[in-house]
């Protein structure tokens, strides 16, 4: 999901501001754009507030394969170079295809500010019918970097060059770029690390597999070889950019961390097994991550094929647009046009396209106004055809990584706040949880499971296989205020994203009304107890490949996942503090848990919320609470189940 928890917040917020702008008092629309602007800020890269014009600082000046960049002090202790391309734009005949090295440049690079993110939806819940579908640029292949402040003459060679951490974004790989969030100046800084962000292709222009696109290979680098999954060739480009370059910044190529968090850190998890990346990083971060995908049958075929593609498919897309440009009347007659062409028409009529009009081609059909996108697919290449959690498991232990995974207490509510039948919204922003009880069961059940499935599942095999270690935690600070009436402790807790401002330390977003919704004067001792740690283990195993007690040596020591399910939990003293926990998260214990949660209940409430849980995946004693379950449809049992 990434940081669609940010995302959904700025859509609330947006749609209110519009509806009551002149109706409202002032001190509830600055309310209302808190609540709007949770998000790593507008895609155009820019900065919404005024800020003063950024001034290149010279003895920042670096030489890079393309050329000399000069950068900005953004603190007494820290440099950041921002908008350096690492592949040149991808657009027209090279839309769709391997990025290619940008081209080198004689003139020194003013890296003082982000560029555009890539293309992505405006809309993502809801679009209208005309107009604008999209923001950013298809020349979007840029990162950042920031170091600590060194004149050239002191730059860190040799031995004391410093570890990289580079930082892939989220956001359900559709949405977001490596904007003002991921500010890695105070992590730079005072851990001493060189910190990169990366924007990436996303939505239908970072992954599409549509054989004609396929048929052409990895062309210009045939190390890729074909994928469909551009994201990832645009990650693996970057990286080789910091295995080329980190050095003049004092980074150590040999010495990469490779972070993300939802969609991003799943982009890890796939890079860990995908050949091309194999050798550019060292070791691996997974914040709330996903070993999920789809069959390339689902990312490629029809609809209406012995192996069903998705509905949104590649090929089902191209139908979409025959259809809407008035080339076919309907469906079939779009497949029978499409059928015949070459793949070489095929690729040119694709590339044809507008971003705007190929977005629009994924809203779904029959008056919905959702983007729907089949997702992360194995195209067995760069994903094998096995799975991700599969190949890793059957990796020889002496070509595996050190993994730090883990996920945040309270995934699911960042799904449960979005439904209406557990939220109750007035104008579109004030939000009241219906009923607390069940609200918090859904949760906890939801999230365990989840956390079964792609944390403890994948510590597992891992830890089976034996070789580097792996390393797992949970984030459970929960102390945001009341806002507007609203409980966010109760709303949004440790909900998926949250732990992001935590990794960074500055807890900033675009808008200061965004900052405040979250964090007051009243938590900041706790979560800047909670930020300190994290940020000292993080750096601590981006320099050792395990977090040990932290970078000064003073914190408890996390120690490695093992057969008694041990891992890190990260809350504020007031709360139990940082410390390591003892908690198997298996589907018995799942089952359990609903038995306990929900004892008591009349059997329709029971039923139908382990119904719900059986929609984020497989559960164990099915058969005992199934029939049940069926007994209560008939009319059969009145009371409670045990």
């Amino acid at each position: 999901m990434g940081d669609t928890f940010l995302r959904r917040f700025r859509l609330v917020g947006g749609q209110f501001l519009r509806r009551l702008r002149f109706l409202l008092l002032f001190l509830c629309l600055v309310a209302a754009g808190g609540v709007g602007l949770i998000w790593q800020g507008s895609n155009s890269g820019t900065v919404p507030r005024a800020e003063p014009s950024p001034i290149a600082d010279v003895s920042s000046e670096r030489l890079t394969t393309g050329g000399s960049v000069v950068g900005l002090a953004v603190s007494q202790e820290a440099h950041a170079w921002l908008g350096i391309p690492y592949a040149q734009a991808p657009t027209g005949e090279t839309r769709w295809t391997a990025p290619k090295r940008p081209v080198p440049s004689t003139d020194t690079l003013d890296a003082l500010s982000r560029r555009p993110g890539c293309i992505e939806s405006t809309r993502w819940d809801t679009a209208d019918s005309e107009g604008a579908l999209i923001r950013g640029s298809e020349d979007c292949l840029y990162l950042n970097v920031w170091a600590p402040r060194f004149e050239l003459e002191t730059v860190p060679a040799g031995s004391d060059r410093l570890p990289v951490m580079v930082w892939v974004h989220g956001g359900q790989g559709a949405l977001g770029f490596g904007g003002p969030l991921y500010d890695g100046a105070l992590l730079a800084s005072r851990h001493r690390l060189v910190v990169v962000s990366v924007n990436y292709r996303l939505g239908p222009l970072g992954a599409f597999a549509h054989p004609a696109l396929l048929e052409e290979g990895g062309a210009p680098d045939s190390s890729f070889g074909r994928s469909g999954q551009f994201a990832l060739l645009d990650i693996i480009s970057a990286l080789r950019w910091v295995r080329d370059n980190v050095e003049v910044f004092g980074g150590d190529p040999e010495s990469v961390t490779l972070a993300g968090a939802s969609s991003g850190g799943s982009r890890v998890l796939a890079l860990m097994v995908a050949p091309p990346a194999q050798g550019l990083f060292q070791r691996a971060i997974v914040q709330s991550g996903s070993v999920e995908t789809r069959s390339l049958s689902e990312a490629l075929h029809y609809r209406d094929e012995v192996e069903p593609g998705h509905p949104a498919s590649a090929r089902e897309i191209v139908l979409r647009l025959l259809i809407a440009d008035g080339t076919a009347p309907d469906r079939a007659r779009a497949r029978y046009f499409a059928d015949g062409l070459s793949p070489e028409a095929t690729a040119d009529y694709l590339r044809s396209q507008s971003p705007n009009d190929l977005m629009r081609a994924y809203l779904e059909p029959g008056g919905a106004q959702t983007l729907d996108f089949p997702g992360f697919f194995r195209d067995g290449g760069l994903v094998p055809d096995g799975g991700i959690a599969g190949e890793m498991a059957d990796r020889a232990a002496e070509s595996a990584i050190p993994l730090l995974v883990g996920s945040n207490r309270d995934e699911a509510k960042l799904g449960l706040m979005q439904d209406p039948g557990q939220v109750r919204r007035t104008l579109d922003v004030f939000l009241r949880v219906r009923r607390p009880d069940r609200y918090e069961v859904l949760s906890s059940l939801q999230t365990a499971l989840g956390r079964r499935n792609h944390v403890e599942d994948l510590a597992d095999r891992i830890a089976a296989r034996g070789g580097p270690p792996v390393y797992v935690y949970r984030f459970d600070w929960d102390e945001e205020p009341f806002y507007l009436g609203a409980d966010l402790e109760l709303l949004l807790g440790a909900a998926h994203g949250v732990e992001l401002p935590f990794v960074f330390g500055q807890f900033q977003f675009d808008e200061e009304t965004a900052a405040r919704l979250l964090f007051d004067e009243e938590n900041a001792p706790g979560r800047r107890f909670v930020s300190d740690a994290m940020m000292s283990y993080w750096a601590e195993f981006a320099y050792r490949g395990k977090p040990g007690q932290g970078r000064a040596r003073a914190l408890p020591l996390w120690e490695p996942w093992a057969g008694d399910e041990r891992f890190m939990v990260f809350d504020t003293p007031e709360s139990g503090g940082v410390r390591m926990m003892t908690e198997a998260t298996n589907e018995q214990s799942i089952l359990a848990l609903w038995s306990e949660l929900t004892a008591g209940w009349p059997v329709t409430d029971r039923c139908q919320v382990f119904e719900q849980l059986l929609e984020s995946g497989p559960v164990v004693g099915l058969s005992a609470v199934g029939a049940l379950c069926a007994e209560r449809a008939q009319g059969l049992d009145g009371g409670a189940l045990r």
